[in-house]
């Protein structure tokens, strides 16, 4: 299969926390194109598995939607971070809880039309909680165990609606091994 050829990227804008491209290039016929992609810093997700019995979620204020939201607890990878240290940090930021037990699940992107972002999936086992309150006040978060059971009727009522899906269906058919 050929190559689109790239002519020219140029950098439109940038935050703390994504930068945006505007990319010309060539099509492999000959014609042109340009793309506008968001690149970001890889991402972790992951499932904090309590007692193979509950999972711990999050429940936090996505100003986007306007909604308070339950998910599994995720966070960006920063420069010079592997992605399991990131999901360990997150992990005790965000549930207060450190895990014996890591399990790469899947690497996968999030946006293949116009986001460079990958997301990395983990299984945490064997938690135990810190002597202090997860460390995510600036983001309003909660850490909230539930049963599998009442978990999967959040997903499958569609309170937990977001790419974190994927995640969850890794873990059910982890939990089907049981």
């Amino acid at each position: 299969m050929e190559e689109w050829k790239l002519i020219k990227r140029k950098l439109k804008y940038k935050s703390p926390y994504f930068k945006v491209y505007e990319e010309d290039f060539l099509y492999p016929n000959g014609g042109k194109g340009t793309y506008y992609i968001v690149e970001r810093n890889d991402a972790v997700i992951f499932i904090p598995f309590y007692n193979k019995k509950q999972v711990w979620l999050v429940r936090q204020y996505r100003y986007l939607f306007k909604k308070y939201s339950y998910e599994l607890p995720a966070g960006l990878v920063n420069k010079g971070e592997t992605p399991l240290l990131a999901a360990k940090r997150e992990l005790k930021e965000e549930v207060g809880a450190i895990a014996k037990k890591w399990k790469k699940l899947k690497v996968v992107s999030l946006g293949h039309g116009f986001v460079r972002q990958k997301a990395h999936i983990y299984l945490a086992e064997e938690l135990d909680f810190l002597n202090r309150k997860p460390s995510g006040d600036e983001f309003k978060i909660s850490a909230h165990c539930f049963s599998i059971k009442k978990a999967a009727k959040l997903l499958n009522k569609g309170v937990i609606d977001s790419l974190q899906f994927v995640a969850w269906e890794l873990f059910l058919k982890y939990l089907k091994k049981f």
